[in-house]
């Protein structure tokens, strides 16, 4: 773990993934960790007009840890950071946090 840039337009460098959160987010507080570090704080909340919530990147490489957590609703989810994708996108609904991961920049209207 080299680092963390967290905001919406951050620069995304070598090594880094971008954590896009999209729906069923209402503000609650998230954590991503890197095995016993916290490396990001936010508070997500869906846009209905678009399905975005909001966006971290964290400075990681294939291979690395990561966990996303909700800690106040107990909601957690582990995830190896892939080596073929640039971007992590974690959706809220009524099983838990689903990770998907794509090549490709989501587009939000």
């Amino acid at each position: 773990m080299a680092g963390v840039t967290d905001g919406l337009w951050g620069v995304v460098l070598t090594g880094t993934v971008t954590i896009d959160f999209q729906e069923g987010f209402t503000g609650d507080d998230l954590e991503i960790r890197a095995g016993h570090h916290v490396v990001a704080r936010l508070n997500p909340r869906t846009r209905l007009q678009t399905g975005w919530a909001g966006r971290s990147e964290i400075a990681a490489d294939p291979g690395d840890t990561l966990v996303i957590a909700l800690p106040d609703t107990g909601l957690e989810t582990r995830f190896a950071v892939p080596a073929d994708a640039r971007y992590i996108l974690v959706n809220r609904d009524e099983h838990g946090l689903r990770i998907t991961n794509t090549e490709d920049e989501p587009g939000y209207l």
